[in-house]
């Protein structure tokens, strides 16, 4: 089961999402983010945000979509609120009355669950500032990852295996200063214990060379960004 938390994205975003979106998943809609999945006949199991930028009368979305509505002043972007709210609850409902929320009841989520796949359906387009917030989430919740028709984003653990095909465009990104002793298999320009700095560029536009692609380091964090092409 995934729980999709769909932001800012475009059509052609969604198109990607409906290929991997099944009836089991829960499906998020974040301000704006609802408004691509009404245009596209998508159906929201809940929508979430201050709605200072969604164009779509909330009447329109199905009855069976909980609303959570929230102040336009606060400390967090809405994505970042919603992921805080439903990743924290194991996306499950729960009764919630704070300053920031309308009421919303206490019907808990039927599909409740313990272990869930996290993915944030967003461009990583437009505003540089809210790009670099939505990329940092992956810091925060390491488990997730951010998904557009172009392009993946997700955390790299300090022992990292994944299956690839042949020729992925493949770019390794400090997020802390430096990255030490990264070492590689499976890509074509290799690292044997090198360090990757935070400043340099040499972790850009790599290629994978075999189906299963290792990563592993002693010290840092760092991202993985894949281009589809």
């Amino acid at each position: 089961m995934v729980c999709f938390f769909v932001s800012y994205c475009s059509d052609e975003d969604i198109e990607f999402l409906k290929k991997r979106y099944n009836s089991d998943d829960v499906l998020i809609g974040v301000d704006q983010g609802a408004d691509v999945l009404y245009r596209n006949g998508l159906k929201p199991d809940f929508v979430i945000g201050d709605f200072d930028s969604l164009q779509t009368d909330l009447k329109e979305f199905d009855s069976e979509c909980e609303i959570i509505a929230l102040n336009t002043e606060k400390d967090q972007s809405d994505l970042e609120y919603a992921m805080d709210y439903f990743v924290n609850a194991k996306c499950k409902m729960k009764n919630v009355n704070t300053p920031a929320h309308q009421p919303i009841g206490n019907r808990h989520y039927k599909r409740g669950i313990e272990n869930v796949e996290v993915v944030i359906i967003n461009s990583l387009q437009g505003r540089i500032d809210h790009i670099m917030s939505t990329m940092y989430l992956i810091e925060k919740y390491p488990q997730a990852k951010i998904l557009s028709a172009q392009q993946e984003v997700f955390w790299i653990n300090k022992d990292f295996i994944s299956e690839m095909p042949l020729n992925t465009c493949l770019s390794l990104l400090p997020i802390s200063s430096e990255v030490k002793n990264v070492t590689t298999s499976g890509l074509y320009y290799s690292l044997n214990n090198e360090t990757l700095h935070r400043m340099n560029s040499r972790g850009i536009s790599n290629k994978s060379v075999d189906n299963k692609v290792m990563i592993s380091y002693e010290e840092g964090k760092m991202i993985g960004v894949i281009n589809y092409e």
